[in-house]
């Protein structure tokens, strides 16, 4: 029986699994269902609700590097979960500290993921939470999500002097190297 995303459709993010070739995704497969994690195969079948027994709406999914494990948050909340996607137990969650979750971005290595806060910027943290760490910022708002470059040495992300500012600048950080965010020029 084929399946259909029926409208309000919400595609938060969708990530490569390079181990087991799977797209994660927060949708909401039927009117007046609650938004849900899955993950489903490349071609779009096999499609899986991780979160089915979690009571409430989830969203935002970032996957581990080793394709075991993916982030997501309760939406428009500050708790991160992260799920083992073989068993579907819950490994860990915490609530990121003072300030408002944007947006989940990618992890850094096994054990850190990137996040930005609304109007503060770029942040890490250890998955469990407690070793937050802020970047420096060189505008108010950075949006969209944080990501990590395929190669792993760089995190890349926009940001803007107010979140509805359409003229955003893309900027990176060299991981292990920075101490401030390089503009990006396009020419």
């Amino acid at each position: 029986r084929a399946r259909y995303f029926v409208a309000p459709v919400k595609i938060v993010l969708a990530a490569k699994m390079e181990d087991t070739v799977k797209i994660a995704l927060a949708a909401r497969i039927d009117a007046g269902d609650e938004f849900d994690i899955y993950v489903m195969d490349r071609d779009g079948t096999n499609l899986c609700n991780l979160t089915a027994d979690m009571a409430g709406d989830y969203d935002q999914p970032s996957v581990s590097p080793n394709g075991r494990e993916v982030a997501f948050r309760e939406m428009g909340g500050n708790t991160v979960y992260v799920m083992d996607m073989e068993t579907g137990n819950i490994t860990s969650s915490w609530t990121v500290a003072s300030g408002t979750l944007n947006e989940l971005g990618d992890w850094i290595d096994g054990d850190t993921i990137l996040y930005s806060k609304e109007a503060d910027g770029v942040y890490s943290d250890d998955i469990g939470g407690g070793s937050e760490l802020a970047f420096p910022k060189p505008k108010a708002w950075a949006k969209p999500a944080p990501r990590v470059s395929r190669d792993g040495t760089k995190i890349v992300t926009a940001f803007g002097d107010a979140w509805n500012d359409t003229t955003k600048d893309c900027y990176t950080w060299e991981i292990g190297v920075s101490t401030a965010w390089d503009q990006l020029t396009f020419l």
